[in-house]
């Protein structure tokens, strides 16, 4: 049984503080909710993904070009999935679907869902694709993958080009560095105008 919450000097129950509520929140199956927006969407884009990544398990990694491999259609996927989001004002539904999917983890973020979507979309795959045999996301591959996926966004890559944007820009701990730093490629516009200001 329930203990009773305190009352306070005003004679009201004491609401538990956020900390509680969100703790409390997290434990156990998340509670029911309006079905957001995004809800069927990102079923269908679960159930594709899945497939496109057995297959190319099936035709084995290794001897299939880099960009048909199992980590760069993940990568592609996952990157059109945003940038289409983001065109959309319905953007904001997207992180319901992807909260529902880790909270069965319990596991607590300290990632900021808009300024960085992607990795919250690659840890709950990471939750929903460890039935697939062979292929396993590691979660230092989630946060890597998705520093490569801010790099490219940084750059407005379409996401038919973005590996081979990723494989010209360097190795995978290079891109991250560059992520991380702020770097741009020399080709962007913002380094190319400043390079321009420097030899006037």
């Amino acid at each position: 049984m329930a203990k009773p919450r305190k009352a306070t000097a005003t004679g009201k129950r004491a609401r538990p503080s956020s900390r509680t509520a969100r703790t409390r929140g997290r434990v156990g199956r998340p509670k029911a909710r309006r079905q957001s927006l995004f809800d069927e969407h990102w079923q269908v884009f679960k159930d594709a993904l899945r497939a496109k990544i057995i297959e190319a398990h099936h035709a084995q990694d290794k001897d299939l070009s880099p960009y048909d491999r199992s980590d760069s259609i993940l990568k592609r996927e996952v990157y059109r999935l945003v940038r289409d989001r983001r065109k959309t004002t319905a953007f904001q539904d997207l992180d319901l679907s992807i909260l529902e999917e880790t909270e069965y983890l319990n596991k607590t973020f300290y990632v900021d869902i808009y300024k960085n979507p992607y990795y919250w979309i690659l840890f709950a795959l990471k939750c929903s694709f460890t039935s697939i045999d062979g292929f396993q996301l590691s979660k230092s591959n989630v946060t890597r993958y998705a520093q490569q996926l801010i790099y490219a966004e940084r750059h407005d890559i379409d996401p038919d080009l973005i590996i081979g944007f990723l494989l010209q820009s360097g190795t995978l701990r290079q891109v991250c560095n560059k992520a991380t730093e702020g770097t741009l490629e020399e080709w962007h516009p913002i380094r190319r105008s400043n390079k321009a200001m420097v030899v006037a």
